[in-house]
């Protein structure tokens, strides 16, 4: 499975198309207004999804500028849960794969920067699973910082 590097913020169960079109058209004004935001990555981390399988991601070292950016941002996508931000290595491995995998990440020390200056708003088939995401609407945050 390949896919374009990406930080994934929230998933919306699935919506009625004239829905989406409201709710971007709300939401551009707000995500307009925001600042582009730099997150660092800070090593490796991982979810356990019950006692089957892992997902392997580059955390995001949380800061006070980038807690409250995100503390907006959620503000504005009214998303009530937990976001944590990270960068997806490899989603829902299996735990014989994710043993082989965990203790080469955990030895190397990876540290980066990236700038998201826009957010992807995705959309695929929802009953075919199978579906590859295709980019529904990009909104980018001010130019001018």
């Amino acid at each position: 499975m390949q896919t374009q590097a990406h930080l994934t913020i929230h998933e919306f169960s699935r919506k009625n198309p004239g829905h989406i079109q409201e709710f971007v058209q709300q939401l551009y004004p707000k995500i307009n207004n925001m600042p582009p935001i730099t997150f660092q990555i800070d090593n490796f981390s991982s979810f356990k999804h019950g006692e089957e399988s892992r997902t392997l991601y580059a955390a995001i070292k949380p800061t006070y500028k980038t807690d409250n950016w995100l503390a907006l941002f959620k503000q504005h996508l009214n998303v009530g849960e937990v976001i944590t931000p990270h960068v997806t290595v490899a989603k829902n491995i299996s735990i014989d794969q994710f043993l082989l995998l965990w203790p080469i990440f955990t030895n190397e020390l990876f540290q980066e920067k990236f700038i998201a200056d826009r957010l992807m708003i995705l959309e695929r088939e929802s009953l075919k699973p199978d579906c590859k995401w295709k980019i529904y609407r990009e909104l980018y945050f001010r130019k001018n910082v």
